[in-house]
C-alpha cells in the first residue's frame, strides 16, 4: 500500500471511528436512544460510503460472507416485519434497474416474491412510464406458448402472437409471471418483441430460492439476500435484539431508515448495544 492510500485508508477510519463516538455520547447521555438526531449524521455516513469496498468489507464478518456465497442465510427469530423489509429492499432494487436497457429480464426468487411483483405495478410511476403492465400466473399454463396466448388475450389478440409480436415492439412493456417453482426460462419468452426505442422488462417471480442451472437472466433479485442488513445488525449490537418483541420491531425499523447502507447498519448496532431502548 502506498503512502498516500495509506493515509486515505487512516483517515476514513478515523472519520468511522467519530461517528461512533457521537452515536455512542448519545446513548450514555440519554439511554434512549433519540434516532430522529443520530440520522442527522446521514450525509457523513453516505460520503463514507463512498469509500474502497475493501474497507467496507472490513465490517462484514466472515461468516456472515460465507453464508451468502453459499446461498444460505438462515435469519433467527423471523418477524414479519423482516419479510416486509426485504420486500421493500428488493422493491427499490427493482426500480434502481428499470430504466437500465441492459437489464430485459429479471427473476425475483423468495417467499414473498410476488408481493414484490404487486408493489412494483401499483406503483403510480411505474403506471405512467409502460404502456402495458401485465401480471399473471404463468404456471397454470403447460408451456412457454400458452403464456404467450394468455399475454396476447389480455391486450387484446386473442390467440395472434404475429400481431402480438408487432404490437409489443412498439410499446414500453411491464410484464410479471409467477413461476412459483422456477421452471419458466426467461430467454424463451418474447424473444421477438425487444426494442432498444422501448423500455421492456420481464419479471418472473418464483417461491423458491434456487433456480435450475440452466436458467438465465439479466437480474437475479433473492429476497433472502436482502436479510443481510438485518443479520448485520444482530451480529454487532448481540443479544439485546432478542430481549423483547418491541425492542426488536424498532430496531427493524432502524435497518431499514440505514436503507441497505452496511456501515450505518453496523455504527447504529454498535450504538445500540448499550440502550434500554429505542425511540423512533
Amino acid at each position: 500500500m502506498n503512502l498516500m492510500n495509506k493515509e486515505r485508508h487512516k483517515n476514513w477510519f478515523r472519520d468511522v471511528s467519530k461517528i461512533n463516538e457521537k452515536i455512542g455520547m448519545g446513548v450514555k447521555m440519554f439511554k434512549m436512544l433519540p434516532i430522529n438526531s443520530v440520522f442527522e449524521l446521514s450525509s457523513e455516513i453516505t460520503t463514507l460510503m463512498k469509500h474502497s469496498l475493501n474497507d467496507i468489507e472490513a465490517y462484514v464478518p466472515p461468516i456472515i460472507i460465507q453464508k451468502m456465497c453459499k446461498q444460505t442465510m438462515p435469519i433467527t427469530q423471523l418477524d414479519e416485519k423482516l419479510y416486509n423489509l426485504a420486500v421493500n429492499f428488493a422493491t427499490c432494487q427493482i426500480l434502481e434497474e428499470i430504466e437500465n436497457p441492459d437489464v430485459l429480464r429479471i427473476r425475483i426468487s423468495g417467499r414473498d416474491s410476488p408481493r414484490v411483483a404487486s408493489a412494483v405495478k401499483d406503483l403510480p410511476q411505474i403506471q405512467q412510464r409502460f404502456d402495458i403492465v401485465i401480471q399473471m400466473d404463468a404456471f397454470l399454463y403447460p408451456n412457454i406458448k400458452g403464456v404467450v396466448q394468455k399475454i396476447a388475450t389480455q391486450i387484446g389478440f386473442s390467440s395472434d402472437i404475429q400481431m402480438l409480436n408487432e404490437f409489443l415492439k412498439t410499446k414500453s412493456f411491464l410484464i410479471f409471471h409467477h413461476d412459483p417453482h422456477g421452471r419458466i426460462n426467461l430467454y424463451e419468452v418474447g424473444n421477438k418483441w425487444w426494442s432498444s426505442n422501448n423500455i421492456q422488462k420481464i419479471v418472473c417471480t418464483t417461491n423458491s430460492q434456487g433456480v435450475h442451472v440452466s436458467i438465465t437472466t439479466d437480474l437475479h433479485i433473492r429476497l433472502e439476500d436482502h436479510l443481510l442488513s438485518w443479520e448485520l445488525f444482530c451480529f454487532n449490537v448481540g443479544e439485546i435484539v432478542h430481549s423483547s418483541s418491541s425492542f426488536q420491531h424498532r430496531a427493524i425499523d432502524v435497518v431499514q431508515k440505514c436503507s441497505g447502507h452496511l456501515l450505518a447498519v453496523v455504527l447504529m448496532a454498535k450504538a445500540l448495544k448499550k440502550a434500554f431502548d429505542v425511540v423512533i
